[in-house]
């Protein structure tokens, strides 16, 4: 199978990509399984230094089994369930989740309370409605695993900064500080 429903609920081009692709099988999602990830991926099997930095950004996270689902993935209970387990088993998304595949979204979104979509009729584009303060109070954890993440890869204080700052944009948040 050469495409799975990723974060944003598009198809994502395995071959095309300069990113490492990890798909979760539906069984994982059911089951919360996070095993097969963690063994390569948990903090304590990650490299250190350039080859972590390497990783940096450089991940997308998909789930398999969903695609019948006319709902959006943040919509659907497991889904929601299983990134919400998945956090709490490894909160460094921040550091590794490549930006421009909108995984990250999808694993913030099923970790708030109070999401709707709202789909204007005649259009494919769905928006999505959260309350941010909701998205700032979990930020400070995300941003502590990121930050233990980036040492262990030896980034410099201005490489931190850079990274936190494109978060912030990422999530259209206000980013009102200088670097070190």
């Amino acid at each position: 199978m050469d495409q799975a429903k990723c974060g944003s609920g598009r198809q994502f081009d395995f071959m095309s990509s300069q990113v490492i692709v990890f798909e979760f099988s539906h069984r994982e999602v059911l089951q919360r399984d996070y095993g097969r990830f963690l063994a390569r991926f948990g903090f304590h099997a990650l490299p250190e230094g350039q080859e972590l930095q390497s990783l940096r950004g450089g991940m997308v996270f998909c789930v398999a089994g969903f695609d019948a689902d006319a709902r959006e993935l943040y919509e659907i209970p497991e889904v929601r369930e299983f990134f919400f387990g998945f956090h709490q088993a490894w909160p460094f998304a921040l550091y590794f989740c490549a930006l421009q595949h909108d995984c990250l979204r999808l694993m913030t979104l099923c970790r708030l309370a109070s999401v709707a979509s709202v789909k204007t009729d005649g259009s494919d584009q769905v928006r999505v409605n959260y309350d941010v303060t909701e998205l700032l109070r979990i930020f400070p954890v995300d941003l502590f695993a990121m930050n233990l993440v980036s040492e262990r890869a030896r980034l410099s204080e201005q490489e931190i900064f850079e990274q936190t700052q494109a978060i912030f944009e990422y999530w259209g948040l206000p980013f009102h500080t200088s670097p070190v």
